[in-house]
């Protein structure tokens, strides 16, 4: 019953659930800046949220075509479905994890750099004004 070509489609619709691993990462990583961005703003947000999740059904609705059109000629078999949602659950447990981990610790590190560095331009643009004003008080003093 196994044979090579069920094999083969197996390894074929494996690929694709990994390609739909990888897009579904891209997804969670735009999610993520959409969530970082506008944490207020929830609407626009849930939005954002639901067309991503649109975007990838209809991705892997169309993967899923693709692996049984060029795996199997077209007949539909419960080996490539089976297939896809391994390959999609062994990218996401394995090298998902580790770049979904990777993207968030890159995105914290970048917002609190940004968040360090303008603190630190406030705290120049506050000592420059206060020491414009002092000096503008000293020549008014003196001028008076």
């Amino acid at each position: 019953m196994w044979t090579q070509t069920v094999f083969k489609l197996l390894a074929f619709s494996a690929g694709g659930g990994i390609l739909c691993g990888v897009f579904h990462s891209c997804l969670k990583c735009i999610r993520l800046i959409f969530n970082i961005s506008c944490e207020k703003k929830r609407k626009f947000s849930s939005a954002v949220v639901f067309a991503e999740d649109v975007l990838f059904c209809l991705f892997f609705a169309c993967t899923l075509c693709v692996v049984l059109y060029y795996g199997n000629s077209g007949n539909f078999r419960v080996v490539s479905v089976m297939g896809m949602m391994a390959g999609f659950a062994a990218f996401k447990v394995s090298l998902g994890a580790l770049a979904e981990f990777l993207v968030q610790k890159f995105f914290s590190f970048v917002r609190n750099t940004l968040a360090k560095l303008c603190h630190k331009c406030k705290k120049i643009c506050v000592r420059t004004i206060a020491h414009v004003k002092i000096k503008k008080y000293k020549v008014d003093k003196r001028g008076s």
